[in-house]
């Protein structure tokens, strides 16, 4: 019995090492897209400003008008959502760009969602 404990913790200490290294539902990959602080290995709930996205930011642009689009990831395996900045903007007819910030949330690496908010007129 005391074998099977010790099979169990090392199983558990791997999966745990893969699942914070490979960056599974956002982990560790994020802090390589701007997120400054990184990701927590058990829990992330941050915003960033989008720092490298390829977007035409229109200095005389008004934030007047708000949108959002998401990606969510269940145990790395299934991936889903729409946060492409096309269908953002269209989603809620932004012409110019204000700014862009980005929204982290993962817990454990179990379930990780990124948004995209999009600020213009």
């Amino acid at each position: 019995m005391k074998n099977l404990k010790t099979k169990f913790f090392c199983v558990l200490v791997v999966m745990m090492a893969m699942f914070s290294l490979s960056g599974c539902a956002g982990g560790g990959i994020m802090s390589m897209y701007g997120m400054g602080s990184g990701a927590g290995m058990l829990y992330t709930n941050t915003k960033t400003p989008a720092l490298a996205m390829s977007a035409n930011i229109d200095p005389t642009a008004k934030p007047v008008i708000h949108a959002e689009g998401s990606n969510n990831n269940i145990l790395g395996l299934f991936v889903f959502g729409d946060a492409s900045l096309n269908s953002i903007m269209q989603s809620k007819k932004i012409t110019k760009i204000h700014h862009i910030d980005t929204a982290y949330f993962n817990v454990m690496g179990l379930y990780g969602k990124t948004t995209i908010d999009v600020y213009g007129e």
